[in-house]
């Protein structure tokens, strides 16, 4: 399989065609574990660099959230690579000040034919493959109210 590089967003990365499972759940169980788990290691919106993973549907039907080593780089994180098989999303943080989905967030996920879910301390939106935004939670603290408490 051939790879190219592409410019995504705010992320760099050596992409091949992923396999893209349809029916992966953005409110299910492990997913939203996943948007905690990157939203406490971007400390909850307060720190200026993002924090990013990989969703994977593993073989057995389960959901992996493969994080993205961290470049600690102003507000972008950028990822060095092939990308993974099955992946059915990528998450991403957004910093207190830029909490929803940027232009270049939606053109990345149109342009890779894949979700991006953006984690911010008050949103979480999920953007579709067509660049259509929807909001998964919004409100101060979404996160306690969805019973992911830390």
């Amino acid at each position: 399989m051939a790879t190219r590089t592409i410019l995504v967003m705010v992320l760099i990365a050596a992409v091949a065609q992923p396999t893209v499972a349809e029916d992966w759940n953005p409110s299910g169980d492990t997913a939203m574990a996943c948007y905690l788990e990157l939203l406490v290691l971007s400390g909850y919106g307060r720190f200026s660099y993002e924090r990013a993973a990989f969703l994977v549907l593993e073989q057995d039907g389960s959901l992996a959230c493969m994080h993205w080593p961290p470049t600690f780089q102003y507000e972008r994180i950028d990822y060095k690579g092939g990308m993974p098989a099955n992946v059915v999303a990528v998450v991403h943080t957004h910093p207190y000040r830029s909490e929803h989905p940027s232009a270049a967030d939606r053109a990345a996920a149109k342009r890779l034919r894949l979700p991006f879910v953006v984690v911010a301390p008050t949103t979480l939106s999920i953007i579709d493959a067509h660049g259509a935004t929807t909001t998964l939670a919004a409100g101060n603290l979404w996160w306690k109210k969805a019973g992911f408490a830390q």
